[in-house]
């Protein structure tokens, strides 16, 4: 049987209603888009760098958005059935033609609104021509080019991300070092503060050793000046 474009059920039915929910959504981020680009008409400068990243991104979301329909399109229009849909065919893909056009007219817009430097002294383009030559280039070129730069980009931001998920594993072996050399730290201390007792504990023991002895020798002597003395005595006497 015939499979409407809408209707019957199966791959054909289950294909369009996916396409046209993709469809609403790129029309939406084109909308938001624009109005994007006219909230950053006269804004600060803070606002309009911020306003301008965010409208990268989502000028780079909608090209990928517009690659995608168009395919997704021209293998629906490939099935057996599509002689029964040629209506629908053809109002959707007027749909298609005017989303692409908002996306072009999106694109020349974002780069109209790039500041223009004078002749550059180191041989690159300027970006008069550089502005010049995005222009000229056709609507699947601009895409291709919006798409390099966005990869690009990408491939940066990924670097970037990678030299700072090494500095985080260093700086984690930093920490587990430091925490390391802290237990040795404390292990030292604990061993001198054992040492440093049992050293006061020797020296009291010693000092009263000292004591001891000290005070049997000064018995000894006097014992032997006493018999000295004795032993004169009785000497003079005889």
């Amino acid at each position: 049987g015939v499979c409407s474009f809408f209707g019957a059920c199966g791959a054909m039915a289950k294909a369009a209603d996916a396409w046209k929910k993709d469809l609403r959504k790129a029309q939406d981020l084109a909308t938001a888009i624009e109005r994007d680009q006219r909230a950053a008409t006269g804004a600060p400068a803070e606002e309009r760098s911020r306003l301008g990243q965010v409208l990268r991104s989502n000028i780079h979301k909608l090209n990928q958005a517009v690659k995608t329909l168009d395919a997704s399109l021209e293998s629906i229009r490939k099935n057996p059935s599509q002689d029964a849909l040629r209506r629908e065919l053809a109002l959707y893909g007027d749909q298609m033609e005017s989303l692409r056009e908002k996306a072009r007219n999106i694109q020349e817009k974002e780069q109209a609104s790039m500041p223009v430097s004078g002749v550059a002294s180191t041989g690159k383009p300027t970006m008069d021509q550089e502005k010049g030559r995005w222009m000229e280039m056709g609507s699947q070129q601009l895409l291709t080019e919006q798409d390099n730069i966005m990869q690009q980009q990408d491939t940066q931001l990924d670097a970037l991300e990678g030299a700072v998920v090494n500095l985080h594993h260093v700086a984690q072996g930093i920490g587990q070092e430091i925490q390391l050399q802290n237990g040795m730290i404390d292990d030292l201390s604990n061993r001198t503060d054992a040492t440093q007792r049992r050293l006061s504990q020797n020296r009291g023991r010693l000092g009263t050793l000292v004591k001891k002895y000290s005070n049997t020798l000064l018995c000894f002597v006097v014992i032997v000046l006493i018999g000295l003395i004795v032993l004169v005595l009785v000497f003079v006497q005889n």
